[in-house]
């Protein structure tokens, strides 16, 4: 089962998200921005990078 995006954020914190932040994942740093292939909203799944300052 996917968690949902803020049971996924509560595992950030302490930490400075990293742009573009917590997001579906088609849309972390694509290639070509214009073009991250199917709906981001159907991936289903999120990511995000983050950095302890």
């Amino acid at each position: 089962m996917l968690r949902a995006k803020d049971e996924i954020a509560a595992y950030f914190d302490g930490w400075t998200l990293v742009e573009p932040g917590l997001v579906h994942l088609p849309r972390w740093r694509p290639d070509n921005p214009d073009d991250v292939g199917p709906a981001p909203e159907e991936s289903g799944a999120y990511g995000g990078v983050a950095r302890k300052d």
